[in-house]
């Protein structure tokens, strides 16, 4: 081999090492980049979050609905907080007729105040009050930020006057309808206790019957076959535990909130477990009444099997 075809070799394979280097430290700094950049420290920038809206809690009354007379004083309180500083306070009253006309929309009281936890207090004296006009309380909370909370508070004034006619109250336990039309009974005397499976009979002492309009999906209906033959129009009544105590509820509770709310009465009405529905009976001279509590609403396959369970009180001389 000649001497220059020698060292032309040796130049390639010098060339070929070099090339080799150069990439071998090419990539030893870029994996050293790659792992400075991943031990950079992290962003320590703390992000502070949006002021949140204050928070009112109303201690008394504890219930959002009430019937009261109108020799009472109404005491109403509240708890307020923010996480920042609490601005301002207002009470708003809304007054209605028993047929939802609107009186009045006044401002109770409004006030500044500040810290971040706060009491409030407002008597309010119902005497000036219309006989069964309907009191809906707004508070209004606001914060340094503008932010607001509210609550509302329901009222309707009763007479201490109203001398309704005395009748005693029976609780007479638990009970079961089954839908119409079929050969369980559907339809009760809610003072005898009698039961029917059909219209068949005097309707004058059918007080309760239970229909569904709604096919193979048991959603029970109440109606008073009595109410209907005798023209009666307002007879059922949909309330709440709010609103009335089952356990100790009277005749004058009854008569009371029946009179109070006559303009929510319904010749119907559509039930779900767990409320009250006061029912006006067709009993002569004086109106008596009855309140039942859902216990459950029973929907099997099929139709025949389908149910409401229920406990009720009744008022009878």
């Amino acid at each position: 081999m000649q001497r220059h075809q020698v060292n032309r070799m040796i130049y390639f394979h010098l060339k070929l090492v070099s090339i080799s280097q150069k990439r071998y430290v090419w990539g030893l700094l870029l994996l050293l980049g790659l792992s400075f950049s991943a031990c950079e420290p992290e962003d320590d920038t703390v992000v502070i979050p949006p002021n949140q809206a204050p928070v009112i809690q109303r201690l008394t009354p504890n219930i959002n609905k009430q019937l009261l007379p109108q020799n009472e004083t109404l005491s109403l309180s509240f708890k307020l907080a923010d996480n920042e500083k609490l601005a301002k306070f207002r009470l708003d009253l809304q007054l209605r007729l028993p047929d939802g006309f609107l009186i009045a929309d006044s401002l109770i009281t409004e006030s500044n105040i500040s810290g971040t936890l706060e009491t409030v207090e407002e008597d309010i004296s119902l005497a000036g009050f219309p006989l069964f006009s309907q009191l809906v309380f707004t508070a209004t909370v606001t914060d340094a930020d503008n932010e607001i909370a509210t609550d509302t508070y329901e009222l309707a004034i009763l007479s201490e006057d109203l001398q309704p006619p005395l009748f005693k109250i029976f609780s007479l336990g638990d009970k079961q309808l089954y839908q119409e039309g079929t050969d369980s009974a559907s339809i009760i005397n809610l003072t005898t206790q009698r039961t029917w499976n059909s219209l068949n009979g005097n309707r004058l002492e059918m007080d309760l019957a239970v229909s569904n309009e709604k096919g193979d999906t048991f959603e029970p209906q109440l109606y008073s076959p009595a109410a209907e033959e005798s023209g009666q129009v307002g007879t059922f009544l949909l309330t709440s535990t709010d609103t009335i105590n089952y356990d100790k509820v009277t005749h004058e509770v009854l008569f009371r909130a029946f009179t109070a709310l006559s303009d929510q009465t319904q010749p119907t009405v559509n039930i779900q477990k767990g409320e009250l529905i006061i029912i006006r009976l067709t009993r002569a001279p004086a109106p008596q009444f009855a309140v039942l509590r859902i216990e459950d609403i029973i929907d099997e396959a099929g139709s025949t099997r389908d149910r409401i369970l229920f406990s009720y009180k009744v008022s009878s001389p």
